[in-house]
């Protein structure tokens, strides 16, 4: 699962979705796309339920020289992987300043 968000990533970063539609109507794609490129070195990732899946994406994000912001109800008390770490309380502060933000809260019956 991880894998496949870092896979979604890139391809918005990269203009994936818009490059095939201007690729099928066979227009030109270098004014229309490149105002959707973004760099993801120097992005900030915003993680909301980080958990083990969380862990493993935000390592991937940082292999790409992401910035990475990981909200979950409970802080780890071990390492912090270079991750900076939020409590599910605060995960709005963050919304500023994310360039992404993937959500991986588990879904729970409702209340």
């Amino acid at each position: 699962m991880a894998e496949h968000a870092m896979g979604m990533i890139l391809g918005f970063s990269r203009g994936l979705l818009t490059s095939a539609r201007l690729q099928r109507t066979r227009r030109c794609w270098k004014d229309d796309l490149a105002a959707e490129f973004f760099d993801l070195a120097g992005a900030t990732m915003l993680i909301v339920g980080c958990g083990n899946i969380g862990t493993h994406l935000a390592l991937l994000g940082q292999a790409f020289g992401m910035r990475v912001i990981a909200v979950r109800r409970t802080l780890p008390a071990g390492p912090r992987l270079g991750v900076e770490w939020l409590p599910a309380a605060d995960w709005r502060q963050a919304l500023p300043v994310a360039d992404v933000v993937v959500n991986l809260l588990p879904e729970l019956p409702a209340r």
